[in-house]
Order: structure tokens, then sequence, then C-alpha cells
């Protein structure tokens, strides 16, 4: 998915992106009067801003949103579904099973660039597939 194919989602999902200064969250997503807001960061960009474009059209397309006064466990549990969500999109299954036994494909790094995703987000899917699914890693995969 390209980051023109992350921003056609958000679109899809009836998300207006804004972008403005958020330095500590760098993206959130808010309901207001039934419209959804996406807002992102202004110094997101590339993989960063995908990820984070995608992450918070899943909280209006799949997982939900919270406020601050919501239940840790509560929120935790809407994060992880927007997490899930982001994997499902980003970094679909297949594709990463194939390259986890790429010899070509040895590091996060390497995965995270095939993808244009950042690395932390791959490792984050890496510990998702492997607990869900039981993807099996090279040996070598740092």
């Amino acid at each position: 998915m390209t980051l023109n194919d992350a921003y056609n989602l958000a679109e899809l999902c009836q998300c207006q992106v804004e972008r403005f200064s958020l330095p500590e969250t760098t993206s959130q997503s808010v309901n207001i009067n039934g419209k959804n807001y996406i807002g992102l960061d202004h110094n997101l960009y590339g993989a960063k801003e995908k990820v984070c474009l995608c992450h918070e059209t899943a909280h209006h397309a799949y997982a939900g949103l919270y406020t601050k006064n919501m239940p840790l466990f509560t929120r935790g549990r809407i994060e992880s579904r927007a997490d899930k969500w982001t994997f499902l999109k980003l970094i679909p299954f297949g594709e990463l099973k194939e390259l986890v036994r790429d010899p070509f494909y040895r590091s996060a790094g390497e995965i995270a660039e095939y993808f244009g995703v950042t690395q932390e987000l791959v490792e984050k899917a890496v510990l998702y597939y492997t607990e869900a699914v039981g993807l099996r890693l090279n040996e070598e995969y740092v």
C-alpha cells in the first residue's frame, strides 16, 4: 500500500485529514458532530506518515475511539485492534511470510523498507503474527 493508497483509504472511511502541530502524539482521531477527523503532525512524512494515517483510519473503520477518561484496559484493547487492522492493511501476512523465508530479507529494517513502513511496525506485526498464526522466522532475523 502506498501513501496515496492510505489517504484514499481514509477518504473511503469518510475521514477528513488535517495537518497541524501535534508534537506529543504525532497523530490523533476524533469524531466531532458525526464527522470523522484525523489529525497528523505537519512534520510527519514517508513511512511514519503512512503508518500513523493507517492506524488513525483504523480507529474510525474498525477499532473505535476512546477518551482519556476511559479505563486503561479499554484504551489498550482499542489500540490493539487498531494495530491489528494496520498490520493487515500494511503488512499482509502472506507477503510477510514469504519475505521471512527469503534470504534477501534478513532484518526488520529490510522488511520495513520493502513494505514502506517503519521498523517498529514490522517488529510489532511479526510479534502479532507469530502469536496469532504461528509465523516462523529465519534464525538470522534480527
